[in-house]
């Protein structure tokens, strides 16, 4: 594979990263208005959250990497 390639490869990743991070912390908002009535469910939204961070976290370590 050729550098250009894997180049674009990169970049295609860390787009959607970076997009998903953004849906992540908007999904979670979401639930957590909709459970807002208590309980465990409640706490629901703490997994899209931190989806979010390990999903920020791999997009900035990508990002990283690539500029090395």
């Amino acid at each position: 594979m050729t550098r250009e390639r894997t180049t674009n490869k990169a970049n295609t990743l860390i787009a959607i990263l970076d997009w998903s991070y953004y849906v992540l912390i908007l999904l979670s908002i979401v639930v957590f208005f909709i459970c807002r009535e208590g309980g465990a469910i409640r706490w629901l939204f703490l997994a899209p959250v931190i989806l979010a961070v390990v999903v920020r976290v791999a997009s900035l370590v990508l990002k990283q990497k690539k500029g090395k």
